[in-house]
């Protein structure tokens, strides 16, 4: 038995690109997300996508990694994004992640780009106090998109 599940979510991740262009896919990173490796050779993730990362690019797609500075005032998605995944946090999402990500999809962008997509996996993690389940910190974001 093989496990297809990193086949399947690129297949469904390509279904959104825009065939025009390369698409740019940002993968948030640090809250236990699925992990994309730095191109620059960086710290592999405790869960890398290896074989996802592997077959966006091979579909003409260019993945990056997404990390925000804690300090930072005013986190933003890089303008160069076409869309943002957040592969199965394993805790929430930092507020400021919440609201970048939330402007993303929400707000047409200056650029002449249309508002970005979302790619949202979770899975059922049980929260960190101990009761009920995880909540990313997206799912007012979900619900406003009608998930």
């Amino acid at each position: 038995l093989v496990f297809q599940g990193e086949a399947l979510f690129a297949k469904e991740l390509l279904g959104l690109t825009e065939a025009a262009a390369k698409t740019v896919v940002y993968f948030t990173q640090g809250a236990g997300e699925l992990g994309v490796i730095p191109p620059d050779g960086g710290q592999p993730a405790d869960r890398p996508a290896t074989e996802l990362k592997a077959a966006l690019e091979r579909s003409g797609c260019v993945v990056k990694p997404l990390t925000f500075d804690p300090a930072a005032g005013d986190p933003k998605v890089p303008d160069d994004a076409d869309i943002v995944a957040v592969a199965d946090p394993k805790a929430p999402l930092a507020a400021g992640t919440v609201e970048a990500i939330r402007k993303f999809v929400a707000d047409p962008r200056g650029d002449g780009k249309k508002k970005g997509k979302l790619v949202l996996v979770t899975g059922a993690h049980p929260a960190p106090t101990g009761g009920g389940l995880l909540q990313t910190g997206l799912e007012p974001v979900a619900e406003r998109l009608g998930v």
